[in-house]
């Protein structure tokens, strides 16, 4: 995919608006902005609603918010809900442990109903892979199975995230779906646009509905804040290394950059239309297509298994303000009754001094479901080498042609690896007595690892075999 499509996804739900589709006529009285301590979305407004019809909830950690009327669930309320839809579409952060928590405890919980057969749609792989998928019984273990889905290949982010997620359909059998499409689709879509589209690449598109002012408005300002916080992020590099008083790239104002839609107006059409409308009219079809491929796959599926419920599982900038993969799925299926599920970050809920807990206020369009879940801790996340390693080819009178891992890099000053004394150059042969030849080997070595576990490495540096003891962290 585009890599400004993959900034745009990454950041996407850092800013919010309010909702895109009616609610009930009834506006349950908001909570009261909580002093100084509330991270209050941004807001948009979209569709036909006046600016007072915009409503706000407080969301607290470990709340799980309806927000067709303000009432707060418990968990099995929540699943007396989802029992009712045909699509639950959960939205993510990719690779935190708290949102991928959540998806596989819904899957659990729907699966346990057994009112209808359970599929989980994977927004993480292309549809080239359902082959594998439909065979994922058949493989020994699940280190073969993770390598021939090519998940590093296809995704990238680390898979122990996602792992509850293949637990969990493992556990109970259910049938996986491969959601997204053709990387080179949505590449050409954003560089050249669909008129220029060869008829060979057309012939690849899924009905899409591209007319939406509400999503054209919402990634806009979605673009707008990546570029702002993209900005941000060099400003700092820039006072680490003592740089930032260098003269600033002509044409992007006072050190910062911005997007070719940038607009200190905030007025969507004035920024379409004063700057790069071209770019913007790619980009937004690209996002449009990235939807519509998911919702074409979901359809596919449910016109093979019409009994069947779906679990769909996508980044934050599918499921939000319901512009992305749910208006694709109604478009062209009125009928389905879609729900969408958003886990939200909320600051940790230590009252102040006045006694009120922190929260986070947030727009009702969010998603029909919020549910409060804590930032991401230092221990939250899955440990690592701290290696930049590339895959070469040796050539041996013994052994012939053979795989090595060398080490190319240290990033990081403080990392297990440059504390433990390992160093440019070294290739790594083992792991706990495991050979490792490739880094999808060196990946599976870890992933049963936690912060703290030791682990012994074996190399060879200039001839010479070694064997290393560190601590992951």
């Amino acid at each position: 995919m585009p890599i400004g499509l993959c900034l745009i996804c990454a950041l996407l739900f850092s800013a919010c608006a309010t909702t895109p589709r009616s609610h009930p006529t009834s506006h349950p009285t908001s909570h009261p902005t909580r002093d100084g301590t509330v991270d209050v979305y941004q807001l948009v407004r979209l569709g036909p609603l006046a600016p007072g019809d915009g409503r706000t909830f407080s969301l607290e950690r470990d709340e799980i918010l309806w927000t067709r009327d303000g009432t707060r669930l418990d968990r099995a309320q929540l699943a007396a809900k989802m029992r009712a839809y045909d699509v639950v579409l959960v939205g993510e952060i990719h690779a935190s442990r708290a949102h991928q928590a959540w998806q596989a405890r819904i899957i659990e919980t729907l699966a346990t109903t057994k009112d209808r057969p359970l599929a989980v749609g994977l927004e993480m792989l292309p549809r080239q892979v359902q082959p594998v998928l439909d065979k994922r019984q058949s493989f020994p273990d699940e280190r073969s199975f993770v390598l021939k889905i090519g998940w590093y290949r296809h995704w990238g982010h680390d898979y122990r995230y996602y792992r509850p997620i293949f637990r969990a359909a493992a556990a109970h059998t259910l049938p996986l779906l491969a959601l997204n499409g053709p990387r080179k689709l949505n590449r050409a879509l954003a560089r050249h646009g669909l008129d220029k589209l060869s008829p060979r690449l057309r012939a690849l598109l899924p009905p899409m509905q591209l007319r939406s002012a509400d999503h054209r408005r919402v990634f806009i300002k979605m673009i707008n804040r990546s570029a702002s916080r993209a900005g941000a992020q060099l400003r700092a590099q820039r006072h680490h290394h003592g740089t930032q008083h260098e003269k600033p790239h002509r044409g992007h104002g006072r050190d910062r950059r911005k997007s070719p839609v940038h607009s200190t107006t905030g007025h969507p059409h004035r920024m379409t239309h004063r700057h790069a409308s071209s770019w913007l009219d790619r980009y937004f079809a690209a996002q449009v297509l990235w939807d519509a491929t998911m919702a074409d796959s979901a359809l596919r599926y449910l016109s093979r298994a019409p009994r069947s419920r779906l679990v769909l599982l996508a980044g934050a900038g599918h499921v939000v303000y319901g512009v992305g993969i749910r208006r694709q799925l109604l478009a062209r299926r009125p009928q389905l009754k879609v729900l969408t599920v958003m886990p939200v970050r909320v600051p940790p809920t230590k009252p102040n001094a006045r006694g009120i807990k922190a929260a986070r206020l947030i727009s009702a369009g969010v998603a029909d479901v919020l549910i409060g879940v804590a930032p991401p801790r230092p221990s939250d996340r899955y440990p690592s080498l701290g290696v930049k390693l590339e895959e070469q080819i040796l050539e041996t009178k013994r052994a012939g042609s053979t795989s090595v891992l060398k080490v190319v890099g240290l990033p990081g000053k403080e990392t297990a690896a440059r504390r433990a004394g390992v160093r440019v150059g070294d290739v790594i042969h083992a792991i706990d007595g495991n050979p490792v030849k490739t880094v999808f080997d060196l990946r599976w070595a870890l992933v049963d690892k936690v912060c703290g576990s030791a682990l012994t490495l074996r190399l060879e540096r200039g001839g010479e075999k070694r064997t290393l003891t560190l601590t992951l962290k």
